[in-house]
């Protein structure tokens, strides 16, 4: 609501205080003083105070909306860390330094503009569209302010707009910069490309031993082998814990009955509702003798939308009786039954039979299914249990063994999850694991990773391999393969490099491409902000380095090499009054005052340094040591 309170501030002022928000008190080179401060002044920017009202009022508004933002009320030690002091501080030192200004060159916007202002302020006006005084005073109450204190901000506030405005007010573009950047932005460009890859160089002849020596010594770093861990790995879960064994027949049986293996028994059903018992015996008369159902319901004042519950098992039918009554039949017909709702003729018109798997066939699934039950159950316990063990001097192999557990012993892993012969090492809450165990001591004890609220991971380290280079005859087949690969990019770099060349001095790129036996392709237009397909964006960037003809070579993809030369420059044309050159020109202008602003504000801060009474604001946010809390 203090933004509605200050709807009155111009587009230029608002982008001028929000940009230097950002200002730290560094680059104001604030002074920590503490003589010469009134009792409620918490700063001076020249002859403009801060007060410590002004600062606790905003100060609390910039937590509150903080913790709405964190949905959590924030203490004072995080406020603090967040920078909430400083962001608050910055903002009444911006403004104060503005204020300041103003006082210097006698500018004051008067009483009359200050009250029309407040008057013409939606905020306050009531149903009819005028200024409604009780609403001004609700509002102002509201936000903790009084009316004279508000007017007086309103007042400063005006006063600085009217600084900026009569400095950097009225900016205008020169059509030329405007003109350049629409070409900058719009410009099109098409190019002619073609791919340098493995099939354009010749066939790469194995290393000496010299060569692969020398490559490998250059290179140790790439081969070398990290750092490898060995681990304790304990897993507490239903998994884990599970034992289908324990599960009995009974329990098997119970669940397969009230389960659904397959597709149950359903049946096309009609109900219809009668106000007492004879009015039913009526109607199932009347079918018993040859009567059509049809007219059973025309008798009954109903229609077949209004009785039929459609094909369906027992457990779509909400009431029990009719259930019972339209699954007890042999074969379709009626039964007269008492309902929760009264009298019901039940009519069966369908039976469409269960398909349902045998026992034997999904036994085990149930039980599996019963036996992972069970274990959650018994997690929660265990995890309690295992805890205690720990807490009382137990190794991990000694918590395995007194509860029945498996322990788990991974030789060596890598903080890549690598085993030293490159396979990949599977571990429970992988990311996490690792992070933790290269994180921590040999035969530390660790908590353990809740990995769900019944899965549980220990872990202890049992062995650090520490990180080495390899010798060459270890990794010769990876050495061989680096420098084949190395040979190859250097030999596909250096051919496009000779191709783009031979465009240079003058044959042309159909010829070039035709030499190496690679296919010319043409790229549709594209702009700077564009991309081309099949080519990465550092195209795009090679494409606008010079003018039209401009030859250049990129990485394209799988080891490749692209070789460009510009085709076409289509250059867009310029009205300066065109609809989409207005809101340009307008950001143009912003940018270029709020550069001016920031300009003239640096030089407005070297004048009027900041001071601060830190005493006084340790104690309103609440600094520990500081006597006070937030």
């Amino acid at each position: 609501m203090l933004t509605q309170l200050r709807r009155g501030a111009s587009t230029w002022l608002a982008k001028l205080l929000i940009a230097l928000l950002v200002l730290s008190f560094a680059i104001w080179g604030i002074a920590d003083i503490f003589r010469g401060f009134g009792a409620n002044q918490l700063a001076r920017v020249g002859n403009t105070e801060i007060t410590a009202t002004d600062f606790q009022r905003d100060y609390n508004r910039a937590v509150q909306r903080l913790s709405q933002q964190a949905g959590r009320p924030i203490p004072a030690d995080e406020a603090i860390q967040f920078g909430l002091p400083q962001r608050v501080l910055s903002q009444l030192a911006t403004d104060a330094l503005l204020t300041d200004a103003t006082k210097d060159y006698g500018i004051d916007v008067g009483d009359e503009r200050v009250a029309q202002a407040i008057r013409s302020d939606e905020t306050f006006q009531g149903p009819d569209g005028s200024f409604n005084r009780s609403r001004f005073q609700q509002i102002l109450a509201a936000n903790g302010l009084d009316e004279d204190g508000y007017i007086e901000d309103q007042r400063e506030l005006m006063d600085r707009r009217q600084l900026v405005d009569g400095l950097f007010g009225g900016l205008d573009v020169p059509t030329a910069y405007l003109a350049a950047l629409n070409q900058y932005s719009n410009e099109e460009r098409t190019i002619r490309f073609f791919l340098v890859g493995r099939d354009s160089i010749a066939a790469i002849a194995d290393p000496t031993e010299e060569e692969l020596s020398t490559f490998y010594d250059e290179n140790k770093g790439r081969f070398a082998a990290p750092e490898y861990r060995a681990l304790n790995i304990l897993q507490v879960n239903a998994d884990t814990l599970a034992d289908p064994a324990s599960v009995s027949e009974d329990d098997v049986r119970q669940a397969y009955e009230s389960g659904e293996f397959g597709t149950p028994e359903r049946r096309h059903v009609q109900q219809v509702v009668f106000g007492d018992r004879a009015e039913a015996e009526d109607a199932a008369d009347t079918l018993s003798s040859g009567g059509t159902f049809q007219e059973v319901l025309t008798a009954a004042g109903r229609t077949m939308n209004d009785v039929d519950l459609g094909v369906v098992s027992r457990s779509d039918i909400v009431d029990p009786a009719v259930a019972d009554a339209a699954f007890s039949m042999e074969e379709p017909g009626t039964e007269i039954v008492d309902g929760r709702f009264g009298t019901v003729l039940v009519r069966v018109s369908e039976i469409q039979q269960a398909d349902r798997q045998p026992l034997e066939e999904v036994a085990g699934s149930i039980r599996d299914r019963l036996a992972r039950q069970a274990a959650q159950d018994e997690v929660v316990d265990l995890y309690d249990e295992v805890e205690d063990a720990f807490a009382g001097g137990a190794t991990i192999a000694e918590v395995a063994d007194r509860f029945g557990l498996s322990l788990r012993n991974v030789p060596a892993v890598s903080a890549a999850g690598a085993a030293p012969d490159g396979s990949t090492v599977q571990l429970p809450a992988k990311q996490e694991l690792l992070s933790d165990a290269f994180d921590t001591e040999v035969g530390a004890d660790n908590p353990p990773i809740q990995v769900s609220s019944t899965d549980y991971v220990w872990y202890r380290v049992s062995d650090v391999t520490p990180a080495r280079d390899r010798e060459l005859d270890e990794v010769r087949g990876q050495v061989f393969a680096a420098w084949t690969e190395d040979q190859v990019a250097t030999r596909i770099a250096e051919a496009a490099d000779e191709a783009a060349e031979r465009i240079r001095n003058g044959e042309s790129i159909d010829a070039v491409a035709d030499s190496l036996g690679a296919t010319l392709q043409t790229s549709e237009p594209f702009t700077r902000q564009g991309s081309i397909n099949g080519l990465p964006s550092a195209a795009v960037s090679e494409a606008f380095s010079g003018p039209q003809d401009t030859v250049a070579t990129t990485t394209a993809s799988q080891g490749q090499q692209a070789v460009l030369q510009v085709a076409s420059v289509n250059r867009p044309a310029f009205f300066a009054e065109a609809a989409d050159n207005v809101p340009a020109r307008q950001r143009l202008e912003q940018s270029l005052g709020d550069a001016l602003v920031g300009a003239y504000v640096s030089a407005l801060e070297q004048e009027r340094p900041v001071q601060v009474n830190q005493q006084m604001l340790n104690q309103i946010v609440g600094v520990p040591g500081s006597g006070a809390g937030s």
